[in-house]
């Protein structure tokens, strides 16, 4: 006889794991959106578009802090607000182009999502185009010891306007889908920006919500120096860009194919929202009021950031001495050479100024050259002082490399 080795039980079946982590119904689609985007093409150009229109002119600028955060939100958007209306315009009528919307529609996915889903992948490109481009200049400006620390609220206005550009641009081409709608509605982001220009210029008070506008006619260097940053104006010009890209959605859910009674329902809401915080930033924005330091709003406006930001100024070692704010220590050898002729003549002088020191500009008047002036020099006080306004003036470090000294010792 043979001996028989026991049989083995068999294993259990092993559940196969998978290798993906599964993604719940919207994140799928949004993944899948993203992947089919248009916008990865046009990264390159939008690289290209910051280059041009803010890190250049801000680099032939002084590292200060208040001009090239106001630059992300002027500069960056004039180029960028337009382009992103017609990408949008056209991931908008990707699918009656296509000829797929009867397709589409017949999916078990309510219509509204799906192009939601479609919109915000195209904002997501844009976004961390627009906020890798605000981190390079920020870090290159840090690195150059610029002093005090960056404005975050022009930067937030920029964000929400790359959201709204995107969002009014998908409805646009949703609405009214054909090869010519992505074009059009570029032409016309950008006339909508031009024209925010000239009612700005025409003083029209509720064109102060224009979004290029980042502290009336102040210069970008005039604030956020001596005094806090105002934030009034960019709430109010956040709450009307978030609005605008609110309603430009929610009228996307409106129509009886978009989706179910309840969704509808949703969407209206969403557009009632969107509606009411775009009135109530045009509302805010023309009680808005030019003071000392900035457009201030009444019913936004914070008291304490009225008080003066303390500082050590910092000051030549000459028979009279010019004291400037440390933000502009990089530039006190040219103002110091800038005056010292007439300082020199005038030292010790009956009413000759013992001292030059730098002041914020506080007063804007109207001028027939360019439309605002801005207040100049003062001798006051006893002894006299030279109170020096530098802000809007063409400084050292401005325009092309071999004109700076001279141009500064010029305005100066």
């Amino acid at each position: 006889m043979t001996a028989t080795a026991p049989i083995a039980p068999e294993a259990p079946a092993r559940r196969p794991v998978p290798r993906r982590v599964t993604l719940p119904g919207p994140a799928r689609l949004l993944r899948l959106e993203l992947r089919r985007s248009i916008m990865p093409w046009l990264l390159p150009l939008l690289a290209v578009l910051f280059w041009l229109a803010t890190y250049r002119p801000a680099m032939a600028n002084p590292p200060f802090w208040n001009i090239r955060s106001g630059m992300v939100q002027s500069h960056t958007m004039l180029a960028f607000a337009p382009l992103l209306a017609g990408a949008a315009a056209w991931a908008g009528s990707r699918e009656r182009r296509r000829g797929m919307a009867d397709l589409v529609g017949m999916t078990a996915l309510p219509r509204w999502a799906g192009q939601l889903a479609a919109c915000a992948a195209t904002t997501c490109w844009a976004e961390a185009a627009y906020l890798a481009g605000v981190a390079v200049l920020f870090v290159v400006t840090a690195r150059q010891g610029a002093w005090g620390g960056p404005l975050w609220w022009p930067v937030a206005v920029g964000a929400v306007f790359v959201a709204a550009s995107c969002a009014l641009g998908f409805a646009a081409g949703t609405l009214l889908p054909s090869r010519f709608t992505p074009p059009l509605a570029a032409f016309v982001m950008f006339l909508a920006l031009a024209g925010g220009a000239f009612a700005i210029q025409a003083n029209v008070s509720y064109a102060q919500v224009w979004p290029l506008n980042v502290q009336g006619p102040f210069p970008l260097d005039s604030y956020g120096i001596f005094y806090p940053y105002v934030p009034d104006l960019a709430i109010a010009q956040v709450m009307f860009l978030a609005g605008l890209g609110a309603a430009a959605l929610g009228g996307l859910g409106l129509p009886a194919a978009a989706g179910g009674r309840w969704l509808r329902r949703a969407a209206a809401v969403v557009t009632a929202a969107g509606l009411a915080a775009a009135g109530t930033g045009v509302a805010l924005a023309g009680t808005a009021r030019l003071e000392a330091h900035g457009m201030v709003i009444p019913a936004l406006h914070d008291a304490a950031g009225d008080r003066p930001i303390p500082y050590t100024p910092v000051c030549s070692h000459t028979a009279v001495p010019v004291c400037l704010q440390p933000a502009y220590r990089a530039v006190l050898p040219y103002v110091t050479a800038a005056f010292r002729p007439m300082l020199g003549q005038l030292a010790g002088l009956p009413g000759a100024p013992v001292r030059v020191t730098q002041v914020a500009v506080t007063s804007v008047r109207a001028d027939s050259s360019n439309g605002v002036g801005f207040g100049g020099p003062v001798i006051s006080g006893v002894p006299p002082v030279l109170y020096l306004p530098l802000a809007g003036m063409t400084l050292p470090g401005q325009g092309h490399p071999g004109q700076r000294q001279e141009v500064g010792r010029t305005h100066v």
